[in-house]
């Protein structure tokens, strides 16, 4: 008797949810940036040809767990359809005439973050949503390059002389 009841009450319990590589894409710009606004995140804008999918963008064609997580927390996701009118107006008016492209804004949609053109890994891509997506983030400029900046070298020693030597010349 108590094994059926346990039984019952366990098969009474939800199913744990299923992760899945789906993110809730929007089509529509104005639509994007009143969530923008009302959610106080950035917008990621994709800007490719024809279904959005991520081997327009990544170099391996996949998107890992992590940066879709990233993204699902920290992003209003736009896909831009540069193939239809209204896309090639938006993905010119964005910098980014032709896929494919990332857009990543300020937390309010009026400035952009990132204007990337081309194809990047994951890594990257994980790497600048980190960036981007921490919500004490300030843009100041947009930036075009993915790349990590290039550590300064370690400073050099000065050389000082160890006498000084008058001569006349």
């Amino acid at each position: 008797m108590y094994t059926l009841i346990c039984g019952l009450l366990m098969a009474a319990q939800p199913a744990p949810a299923i992760a899945t590589d789906r993110l809730t894409w929007l089509n529509d710009y104005d639509e994007a940036r009143d969530i923008v606004n009302q959610d106080h995140k950035p917008m990621m804008v994709l800007i490719g040809t024809g279904d959005h999918d991520w081997d327009q963008l990544l170099t391996n064609g996949s998107i890992g767990q992590a940066a879709l997580d990233i993204l699902r927390e920290h992003f209003v996701c736009l896909y831009v359809d540069s193939d239809t009118s209204d896309g090639k107006k938006l993905a010119q008016m964005m910098g980014v005439p032709a896929g494919p492209g990332l857009i990543i804004t300020n937390r309010k949609g009026n400035l952009q973050a990132l204007r990337y053109r081309g194809k990047l890994n994951d890594a990257d891509l994980q790497r600048v949503l980190t960036k981007y997506g921490d919500p004490g983030f300030v843009v100041y400029t947009t930036d075009t390059d993915i790349r990590p900046p290039i550590p300064a070298p370690p400073p050099r020693p000065m050389y000082t002389p160890t006498s000084l030597h008058y001569c006349p010349t």
